[in-house]
């Protein structure tokens, strides 16, 4: 998409945002309740793409006691705890040097962020530590909201063809106040934070020890399927579209052209096959028009079929 178009949509949307609480495996819940809909035999569900959901913990015992799934009685299902997050709305990448923003055509990303909550930002002010998780969220890519940032999804998409591209997931947060503790120091720019991390300041701060210990730690196991179950909520219930595709290891660094930095990818192999997407040779089309312009996709295609296959996740929500 291109900055106005993008800036006009965000006006429109971003009133719209709304906090979003997740709890570990409120995305299987989700899934099936989309999928059920006013109701469908659980022979029949069990014999679908979201089978396996099933056997999830968190629906096991619901479906011991119903013959039939109904997503009334599947959102209803909310166990105590959990994360209330916050979510906004950000953008990514130029209309012209768009090459090492690492988007899949020329122009700019929507970012759905994952913020965190008052929850999180009162536990972190008992412990005094407000200076130190400033200097944290400077170190981020998204750095530039109201809010510190947990995590955040890049979106691309077509509202005439109804598809949404999944360019990216990422989490800065956790990684990089976990290189703090281990090493003492982030891979950063030697300002004078980096060089107070390198002298251990941050890694013998008991309190920043605790905050990681005590609240960052759950969310290391969470985080990930909170921030893709916050996406396609937002795809399906604030874009209004239906079809997803993200990208599988190979085909993100290939059609992007990554040669150095590769994505982590338990992010783009594990995570779409626990939430039921299915790997297909499909493209989405908003995005098979502009390969023209890449000249390393259009030299590998030699203007026919591209010798190995480009794969994508999809789903139809």
């Amino acid at each position: 998409m291109n900055t106005a178009d993008l800036g006009g949509l965000m006006a429109i949307l971003e009133p719209q945002m709304t906090p979003f609480h997740y709890f570990k495996d409120k995305y299987a819940l989700q899934l099936a309740a989309w999928s059920v809909g006013e109701g469908q035999k659980m022979a029949a569900v069990k014999q679908s793409r979201i089978g396996s959901l099933l056997q999830k913990n968190i629906l096991k015992q619901h479906c011991a006691r119903h013959a039939v799934l109904r997503a009334a009685d599947l959102m209803a299902i909310a166990p105590a705890g959990g994360w209330t997050f916050r979510r906004s709305l950000d953008t990514w990448g130029e209309d012209e040097d768009w090459g090492w923003t690492q988007v899949s055509r020329p122009g700019v990303s929507l970012v759905l962020r994952l913020d965190f909550g008052p929850g999180h930002d009162q536990q972190a002010a008992k412990l005094r530590l407000g200076s130190t998780l400033q200097r944290l969220h400077d170190c981020n890519h998204m750095y530039a909201g109201d809010h510190f940032n947990l995590a955040w999804a890049r979106l691309d998409f077509d509202m005439e063809t109804g598809e949404v591209l999944i360019e990216e997931i990422q989490n800065d947060w956790l990684r990089t106040a976990q290189n703090y503790l281990a090493n003492g120091h982030d891979s950063g720019d030697g300002s004078h934070w980096y060089r107070q991390a390198r002298r251990g300041a941050l890694k013998n701060d008991l309190r920043f020890i605790q905050y990681k210990a005590e609240i960052l730690a759950p969310l290391e196991k969470v985080w990930s399927e909170a921030m893709l179950s916050a996406t396609l909520e937002f795809i399906r219930d604030v874009l209004g579209l239906h079809t997803v595709y993200m990208h599988t290891v190979e085909c993100g660094p290939r059609i992007k052209d990554m040669q150095w930095s590769q994505p982590p990818k338990s992010l783009y192999s594990d995570l779409p096959r626990r939430f039921c997407f299915e790997k297909t040779e499909e493209v989405p089309s908003f995005l098979s028009r502009s390969w023209g312009q890449m000249a390393h996709l259009k030299q590998e295609s030699g203007g026919k079929r591209f010798a190995r296959p480009i794969y994508f996740w999809k789903m139809a929500l």
